[in-house]
């Protein structure tokens, strides 16, 4: 089913609309995933957490600074983390070979010069900080909420990962893991999610 925001927003607006559905979202995966660490702090307050970053990356986005490189990511952890306590804040781990980011982030810059970086390698992103032990806390949001303002810098719309494909993003993100590193699966449902939601981009 496909999902039309009849709200007229541009990507932009979409973006800033649709935060709280994302921090939701993304609030929800954290805690069933357990990536938030042994802290007090409430669900609530998770989500305005990443409610908060996300906004920042937004606006980031629109001054063309969303990147994949260790310091805006590590700024944005820091960010989310300090806000509920979460371990880590801000502490970014460069990795060991083949996991490390330098080589992982120069296939990425290689990939983008032919393909672009949104849409292509997102899948990629969540993987290798879901997996790569770069972040000691809430490594899904962050690698989600830095993709997302990819999207926006390269005129595509933001994702929310809706809760019924739950059971799909884990199965997609275990393929993309040790047993194989295989991430096409799990950039099949970004796919899916983006064809999902539609915003209605025309004019009033």
């Amino acid at each position: 089913m496909l999902v039309a925001f009849a709200c007229r927003a541009t990507n932009w607006e979409d973006a800033e609309l649709r935060a709280p559905d994302l921090a939701r979202a993304l609030a929800r995966i954290e805690l069933a995933f357990g990536n938030w660490g042994p802290i007090s702090a409430s669900g609530e307050a998770l989500e305005a957490a990443i409610r908060s970053g996300w906004l920042d990356v937004v606006a980031s986005a629109r001054q063309g600074k969303v990147s994949i490189d260790p310091a805006f990511i590590a700024s944005l952890h820091a960010q989310i983390a300090r806000a509920i306590g979460a371990p880590g804040p801000g502490n970014f781990r460069e990795g060991e070979h083949p996991l490390d980011w330098r080589t992982f982030k120069q296939s990425l810059d290689d990939t983008a010069l032919e393909y672009g970086l949104a849409g292509n390698t997102e899948a990629w992103v969540l993987a290798q900080l879901h997996w790569g032990k770069h972040l000691d806390s809430l490594m899904f949001s962050v690698a989600w909420l830095t993709s997302g303002g990819i999207r926006l810098q390269e005129g595509m719309q933001m994702l929310v990962p809706y809760a019924r494909r739950d059971e799909e993003l884990k199965e997609r993100l275990a393929w993309a893991g040790p047993r194989s590193y295989d991430a096409e699966g799990l950039r099949g449902l970004l796919a899916r999610y983006a064809s999902e939601q539609i915003p209605d981009l025309s004019p009033p």
